[in-house]
């Protein structure tokens, strides 16, 4: 049985090269994140004596999880200023990728993290996001003992090193909205652009 994705059919796993190749296409494209228009190069960094940096993230896989099409998005604030979003696509199981929605939260984090410190930011950061499982295991309160987790785990921590000090707050799914649309939206993004592109190829048959 095929898996239906919005007004997008991908057929059987013997009748996906077609699908696969448009995959291969856009994760090449949006793999590498995108940011919105909001954000101006004067504004897209923390100010290194700012008093207040939130970042927060959020991941999904979808149409199924695990093995789906996994995304993340993220997004930081300066003493409650908007100053930076961007999401993008983190892989797909039909591309030998082992996703979850637990990898793509982490890649979220990850990503953040990452931006921020290359920014110049060392102080103090507060992170905050709906996944307890995340959160939880980054306050030392779960193991992570999930293979496809380890490694990014070990990540997520080593990057904690680079700042003052950091709090990590679990916060309610409704709470995260910014980076919730940021991860759908690179989703989204991902399937309409499988749909064009197979669009043009039954145009060319």
């Amino acid at each position: 049985m095929g898996v239906q994705t919005g007004s997008l059919h991908i057929g059987p796993i013997t009748e996906l090269e077609t699908a696969l190749g448009m995959l291969l296409s856009a994760r090449e494209t949006l793999g590498r994140g995108f940011s919105t228009g909001e954000n101006k190069e004067r504004k897209a960094r923390p100010k290194t004596g700012g008093s207040h940096v939130v970042l927060m993230f959020d991941g999904l896989c979808e149409p199924y999880n695990p093995g789906g099409i996994a995304t993340y998005g993220f997004v930081v604030y300066q003493d409650g200023m908007k100053i930076y979003e961007e999401g993008g696509i983190v892989g797909a199981g039909i591309l030998g990728d082992d996703v979850s929605n637990n990898v793509a939260e982490y890649t979220a984090l990850i990503k953040g993290m990452e931006h921020i410190i290359k920014s110049g930011y060392r102080g103090p950061l507060i992170v905050r996001g709906d996944s307890q499982l995340v959160i939880r295991q980054m306050l030392g309160e779960y193991a992570a003992r999930a293979r496809r987790l380890t490694g990014l785990h070990e990540r997520a921590k080593q990057l904690v090193q680079h700042f003052e000090r950091v709090a990590f707050e679990w916060v309610p799914r409704e709470e995260n909205a910014d980076a919730d649309r940021l991860c759908r939206a690179a989703y989204e993004n991902l399937i309409r652009k499988m749909r064009e592109a197979m669009g043009e190829k039954i145009k060319k048959v």
